[in-house]
């Protein structure tokens, strides 16, 4: 193929810069029929970078919430991006910064935010426990048989999962037992994990665990807020489906 000498190409103009923008988290519309706040885009300030030439990832989800309102589970997901603008702008509002705790940010974020108890939150990689059907299970440290049963370690590792990823409402897991799937796609389906166990989806009665080096595992009493200050179980496993989050 012959190049025409005689044809020109017009000179296309060099990228100097890019405008990036992200969504607010509270300032994005609730309700479908909401108009959104003005602000809710806002452009990605980079005034005080020292290279201004780079900017900020925002990088997948951060939390998955499981909360409770009216004896049902509710779910949300805050981003990464979201996560640590939010936590810089609290800990900048903050008196007294020596005691600023971000767990206690992001739970007062998500319930107020949906006006419901947050129960705990997942991280990829965080431990679950999910209980059988009609099993009860022992939260009381003080009851005795609370060792035996967390200390029956061949029970109680058939039902260990470890959270994969989690999108919207939706969050997967994987057993514990699982390095990695043999035939993508086909072993544990699309996804390479999977939501329900038994056709009984797993956020909707799993708890958060605690597990020590040595692989001892209990429920995670710091993080779940299943307990009143004496330590006794006030709520229960939720019996039905979830709502879904509206948006």
């Amino acid at each position: 193929m012959k190049v025409n000498e005689n044809v020109r190409i017009a000179p296309q103009t060099p990228v100097s810069s890019v405008k990036v923008y992200y969504r607010d988290p509270l300032k994005i519309k609730k309700k479908k029929n909401e108009e959104e706040i003005e602000d809710a885009l806002q452009r990605l300030d980079r005034s005080k970078a020292f290279n201004k030439s780079l900017y900020v990832s925002t990088g997948g989800n951060y939390l998955f919430a499981v909360m409770e309102k009216e004896g049902k589970r509710m779910f949300d997901i805050i981003t990464f991006f979201d996560a640590a603008n939010f936590l810089k702008t609290e800990f900048n509002k903050s008196i007294n910064k020596q005691f600023f705790n971000k767990d206690t940010v992001f739970k007062n974020y998500f319930e107020e935010k949906h006006k419901a108890k947050l129960l705990f939150t997942l991280k990829q990689n965080d431990i679950i426990y999910m209980p059988d059907k009609n099993e009860d299970i022992i939260f009381d440290e003080n009851s005795p048989l609370f060792i035996p049963y967390w200390n029956n370690k061949m029970e109680r590792s058939k039902n260990v999962y470890v959270v994969q990823k989690f999108s919207g409402s939706q969050i997967y897991f994987i057993s514990h037992t699982v390095a990695d799937s043999i035939k993508r796609k086909i072993e544990f389906g699309s996804q390479d994990c999977y939501e329900k166990v038994e056709d009984r989806s797993i956020k909707t009665f799993c708890i958060k665990l605690d597990v020590d080096r040595l692989g001892n595992i209990k429920p995670d009493r710091e993080k779940i807020s299943l307990f009143d200050s004496k330590g006794k179980i006030f709520t229960n496993l939720p019996p039905s489906e979830p709502e879904p989050i509206k948006d």
